[in-house]
């Protein structure tokens, strides 16, 4: 390996809200804990991802990145982050829904969901793409982690405080976070909540599998704004009438009863739509679009080059 030619490399990072993947100039892959939150300079994350990567050097970096709303912006400089970490002659950044896509369908028609801290849908019919939602937590990401530990999160306080029905949500938080009080005067920070309420939705989804009734009712209105959404997608890219194939992806698909609801959201909508476990993830995403050609795609990925 001592004798590797780093300009023949190729580097991939998604970066997400939850974490990060890299798959190393070695094709090895490695899950890293730093991810995306609010305020969070993107340059100064990937040199948080990458200083935890050894084989890091290569001649084409190519990522996704959470938080692009659609619309890679001018790289120049995440070009020069890039060129100084890794001495990379070329790179590629596409907005993460694009990468889902490409990765969970392995290029083809179809819609991808892709369901983690945030939340955020491609359609693709031919050349036509439809992206929704990756509007951040402010203006969307409804059904995401951060979504349901958001809405979990005050229920439980409510409920600990009286306001509102008991839930089993409140004992979960106390054990979580302790008294609720000390909670709100410490957590004031936007990293620091972004980080709770994302924390909390395994407990609003645990709640709702054991039938507590509000965890439940989050958790099937969650439901409900993800099935929409993969069907409005569907929908504006002409794909309403076809037998589409919809991906579920992201950590919290991996819930059944979660992903199991959404689908049955889906096929009362579209009966016709075929929902499938997705075939690759946003790296083998990456590997494709970078495989295809260096090209831009509409505003969802731009290239740059030395």
């Amino acid at each position: 390996m001592e004798n590797m030619n780093p300009a023949g490399c190729r580097l991939f990072v998604d970066v997400g809200q939850t974490g990060s993947r890299v798959q190393d100039a070695l094709g090895v892959r490695h899950s890293i804990s730093k991810g995306f939150a609010p305020g969070t300079q993107i340059e100064d994350l990937l040199r948080d991802v990458l200083s935890e990567i050894d084989q890091s050097q290569a001649g084409t970096v190519v990522m996704s990145l959470t938080g692009l709303r659609g619309k890679v912006p001018v790289l120049t400089e995440l070009a020069s982050v890039c060129v100084e970490l890794t001495g990379c002659s070329s790179l590629g950044v596409c907005d993460d829904g694009l990468a889902w896509s490409v990765g969970s369908l392995e290029g083809k028609d179809g819609v991808a969901l892709a369901v983690g801290g945030g939340v955020v849908v491609v359609a693709r019919h031919g050349n036509n793409f439809v992206h929704l939602d990756g509007n951040g937590s402010d203006f969307g990401d409804s059904g995401s982690a951060y979504w349901l530990g958001r809405k979990g999160i005050r229920s439980a306080i409510r409920a600990i405080e009286g306001s509102d029905r008991h839930t089993f949500l409140g004992e979960l938080f106390v054990q979580r976070f302790g008294p609720h009080d000390e909670f709100v005067r410490t957590h004031v920070a936007k990293d620091e909540i972004h980080k709770a309420f994302i924390a909390f939705s395994s407990d609003v989804l645990q709640s709702a599998e054991a039938g507590d009734e509000i965890a439940s009712q989050i958790v099937i209105s969650a439901a409900e704004r993800l099935g929409a959404l993969a069907v409005a997608s569907a929908e504006q890219a002409g794909l309403g009438d076809t037998r589409a194939r919809v991906a579920l992806g992201g950590g919290l698909m991996r819930n059944s009863g979660y992903r199991d609801l959404v689908r049955r959201r889906i096929k009362s909508e579209r009966d016709n739509f075929e929902v499938v476990e997705p075939v690759g993830n946003a790296l083998d995403g990456l590997e494709r679009l970078e495989q295809l050609g260096r090209k831009n795609i509409k505003s969802l990925m731009k290239w740059w080059s030395a």
